[in-house]
């Protein structure tokens, strides 16, 4: 029996550059979700100049285990102090990832507690995307991960502007009640008889 061979895909994520305390070290992070467990997300460097440039790429495989899977990787690197940005190409194109300052207090989930404190949240819409808009939209702090039946719909913004999109921009979405069936979230649950 063969190993399955892996072939590199460009990819891609949310992006974050941040200092690293009391260095000249920048962590690149990438975030995302896969939509095979099998795949691996990495990010890849390529040296073009005197900065490196980062590929944001998923190894893939003929075949596909259907799952959703989030991702969240980074990487350090050494950096001049001037530098402002980094640079990460994707699927989607080149990317000018701007190098935020460092956090005073580096534990876990100090991302989100700053993004509270200076007043940043998304909205997040459930997917399908449709034709009719975002629909079953949450507002939630940035940086906070939100289950894999969301896509990120807008921001980061203040509160009443992410609240002002609710309003404008969202359609109200409401339980469903179809013969034996009960929308539930998003899977049709059948009712016990």
């Amino acid at each position: 029996m063969s190993i399955p061979e892996s072939k590199p895909v460009f990819a891609m994520g949310w992006y974050e550059a941040r200092w690293v305390q009391r260095s000249n070290l920048v962590r690149l992070s990438a975030r995302g979700i896969l939509h095979c467990t099998n795949y691996k997300a990495t990010l890849k460097t390529k040296r073009t100049g005197d900065a490196p440039m980062w590929h944001m790429v998923f190894y893939v495989e003929d075949v596909c285990l259907k799952a959703l899977r989030p991702f969240d990787i980074s990487v350090e690197m050494v950096a001049p102090l001037n530098s402002e940005s980094v640079t990460v190409f994707d699927a989607t194109g080149e990317h000018r990832v701007p190098i935020l300052p460092a956090l005073e207090d580096e534990t876990p989930g100090s991302a989100l507690s700053a993004a509270v404190d200076e007043g940043l949240y998304k909205v997040y819409a459930r997917l399908p995307k449709t034709d009719k808009g975002p629909e079953g939209c949450i507002i939630v702090p940035a940086y906070q991960f939100v289950i894999a039946i969301y896509y990120s719909g807008f921001g980061q913004a203040s509160y009443d502007e992410c609240s002002a999109f609710v309003q404008d921009k969202c359609v109200a979405s409401a339980p469903e009640l179809a013969g034996d069936e009960f929308r539930g979230g998003e899977i049709l649950w059948p009712l016990i008889q």
